[in-house]
């Protein structure tokens, strides 16, 4: 199997989608039915890809079955065990998503075991670990992109919420300022979300009516706020108080490790993971709640994300510089008449064209496909050499060279 194939890719219906960013890009009805959320590109049994293959659409996964070494490459074929690595997708944030950290390897695979013993269907809504595998990624901003991302420091935290104070919270907010450690801040955390349900809604309220104040010229009370109509019953209002409020800028990006809590925002983006669904959500959702076992996996550490941009290459892509060993990200941008030549390294890779048109030519077989705004397309490992030719921007998912 080496011939370069377009892609289908499954939409994702949430809440907190778009009916319109996702529509438009794909050339879809504008506006959609419900909400369109994301976009899946990869193997993930949830919702895998189709692959045009033999005159017919057939699972990415059946394909990549009948044929692991070509299409994923010798190295990836054997380091995972014939599966494709990573996820890619397309985001279109259009109310926050929940907040919310994912496993480490050895919690995903724990948490996956016992969650099997108790006989907890895959597809149940209580269900936490989907799999055996941990989900490190990387979010790429095609829009103005905001997100809560990590801790704040401690003092600065304290100071937020200070501004904010009432007689309700004064008393757990006290301990923590006695206690500005990682176990502190792990203490304030597990109070706050442990709260009775008046307890809880006196200290809501009584933000709210505070923070409203400032949102006029205070983003991260202005997100307070906009979350509290949203949630008005939910403690994760007060998130912005306590993680990182970050925007980004197109092209840039930012990657996240297991155990770091966070919470997108507002925007349109594209994703890249380890091919994982495992989540661990607790609050500013409708979806299941395990803010216990969130607790467990979460890492309590003062923390500022590191805002990624591309960087040059020798093959004239600019690729983000990555940790993890399932993923790497590259954008390119391409220019009329000016060809660009590609190698794969005997690996897999998937391009996805987000303006424009391309013409991708197989070196090998001499043969041409045509991608346009919105597609993706496989390019198997097998096939070798490629170029790129036309006027677009791309980006490219692949394994680390």
């Amino acid at each position: 199997m080496d011939r370069i194939s377009l892609l289908k890719n499954q939409i994702r219906n949430y809440q907190w989608g778009s009916k319109t960013a996702i529509a438009e890009l794909l050339h879809l009805a504008v506006p959609s039915d419900q909400p369109q959320a994301e976009v899946w590109i990869g193997t993930h049994p949830i919702a895998p890809s189709q692959i045009y293959f033999e005159e017919k659409w057939t699972g990415l996964d059946e394909v990549i079955r009948l044929y692991p070494q070509d299409i994923l490459g010798k190295v990836c074929h054997e380091r995972f065990k014939g599966h494709l690595p990573f996820l890619f997708k397309i985001l279109a944030v259009e109310t926050p998503l929940s907040i919310q950290a994912h496993p480490n390897t050895a919690q995903a695979r724990e948490g996956f075991e016992r969650e099997e013993k108790l006989k907890i269907p895959l597809n149940a809504p209580q269900r936490c670990y989907k799999d055996r595998f941990h989900k490190p990624e990387m979010i790429c901003a095609l829009t103005p992109f905001q997100a809560l991302v990590g801790f704040r420091k401690f003092s600065q935290i304290i100071q937020l919420f200070n501004k904010v104070r009432t007689p309700f919270i004064a008393p757990i907010l006290d301990l923590f300022e006695k206690n500005q450690t990682e176990e502190g801040l792990r203490i304030f955390f597990e109070t706050l979300w442990s709260l009775q349900t008046e307890e809880r809604k006196n200290i809501i309220q009584g933000t709210l009516a505070i923070a409203k104040k400032y949102s006029g010229s205070d983003p991260i009370y202005e997100w307070v706020t906009r979350l509290g109509k949203i949630y008005p019953d939910d403690i994760g209002v007060l998130a912005p108080l306590f993680l990182n409020l970050i925007t980004l800028q197109p092209k840039e990006a930012v990657e996240l490790a297991s155990g770091i809590l966070h919470c997108y925002l507002e925007g349109l983006a594209v994703e890249i993971m380890a091919n994982s669904d495992n989540v661990l959500r607790c609050g500013l959702t409708h979806k299941h709640i395990n803010a216990p076992e969130l607790l467990r996996i979460t890492h309590f550490t003062e923390s500022y994300p590191e805002v990624l941009t591309p960087q040059k290459s020798e093959s004239g892509e600019k690729k983000y510089l990555s940790r993890a060993e399932e993923f790497s990200l590259a954008e390119i941008t391409l220019q009329e008449d000016t060809a660009h030549f590609f190698s794969t390294h005997n690996t897999v890779e998937i391009i996805l064209c987000l303006q424009g048109e391309i013409n991708v030519t197989n070196k090998q077989s001499g043969e041409i496909i045509s991608l346009k705004r919105g597609r993706a397309l496989l390019i198997p490992g097998a096939v070798g050499h490629y170029s790129l030719k036309g006027n677009g921007f791309l980006y490219k998912a692949s394994l680390p060279k």
